[in-house]
């Protein structure tokens, strides 16, 4: 993994593909962000912001709260939220808390190396 930054581009014409390519709604997908969100969603608004399978490995690779901050970060620049801005770094403090709590809940058995819920 080399050391460029991954930057998405949310325009109109880089939506409508990755929608014709995956039958998801960038609308429904953006706003379960804050909910309940899966790995072909991501993959998805990654597409959607003109980036590439191996851009979506490369910041997954990097942790799941940078590709979603990524994610964020192109979606504000983007500008078609209008006068509303994500406050991105509120955003990456939640998310680092969120991932925190899933690490903590989630403790490996010493003697099956398998995931375990406390």
């Amino acid at each position: 993994m080399d050391n460029k930054k991954i930057t998405l581009n949310y325009k109109a014409s880089n939506i409508a593909k990755a929608e014709e390519a995956t039958g998801k709604s960038f609308i429904d997908c953006f706003a379960n962000l804050s909910k309940k969100v899966g790995f072909s969603d991501l993959r998805f608004l990654v597409l959607a912001g003109g980036g590439t399978d191996d851009d979506f490995d490369e910041l997954f690779a990097a942790g799941v709260d940078n590709l979603m901050i990524t994610v964020m970060e192109g979606i504000n620049a983007a500008g078609f939220l209008g006068n509303e801005k994500l406050d991105i770094e509120a955003l990456k403090v939640q998310l680092r808390e969120t991932m925190d709590k899933a690490m903590l809940d989630t403790k490996v058995s010493q003697s099956s190396g398998e995931a375990t819920k406390k």
